[in-house]
């Protein structure tokens, strides 16, 4: 156990998800729980789909379930896994 100050205080980071494209529902699942947790996101007032949280710095995968589907955001970081495809979001420390 190291007790001269190695260890960094890891902060918490705002972070926010978009998708961009229209639908009727999008849910976010990610690595940040295990791919457990199905969060819906909220639709804002120009349709745009948008989910707000907090997230330690880390690297995470995510992917959408856009009206039922399996989707990745094309215009964002992606990286193939054992033939599957997610999103990747590093948080900065």
């Amino acid at each position: 156990m190291r007790t001269d100050g190695g260890c960094r205080n890891l902060q918490l980071h705002n972070v926010c998800i978009i998708w961009h494209d229209s639908a009727s529902e999008v849910l976010l699942v990610g690595s940040v729980d295990g791919w457990t947790t199905q969060r819906r996101m909220k639709k804002s007032e120009v349709g745009v789909f948008y989910l707000s949280f907090k997230l330690y710095p880390g690297r995470y995968e995510y992917k959408f379930i856009v009206d039922g589907v399996w989707r990745v955001d094309p215009l964002r970081p992606i990286v193939n896994k054992n033939g599957y495809e997610n999103n990747v979001l590093t948080v900065p420390e």
